[in-house]
């Protein structure tokens, strides 16, 4: 399995110039978070992120 930073540089490799942009935060609850990205104008998503200590814990997104 990749750490995290090893599965962000491959995505980086992958994508090109896209870019993920965040759009709007939907809601925080606790130690977790959903909102709202962009990627490049090739498409859009959302993502639910958990937190322990302040430090990202786990991501699950979702294309739209």
């Amino acid at each position: 399995m990749n750490t995290l930073p090893e599965a962000i540089g491959s995505a980086h490799e992958k994508l090109g110039d896209l870019r993920f942009t965040l759009d709007t935060v939907i809601g925080v609850h606790h130690d977790r978070a959903l909102f709202r990205w962009h990627l490049g104008s090739a498409a859009t998503g959302y993502d639910v992120v958990e937190f322990t200590g302040g430090r990202l814990q786990s991501i699950v997104g979702f294309f739209a």
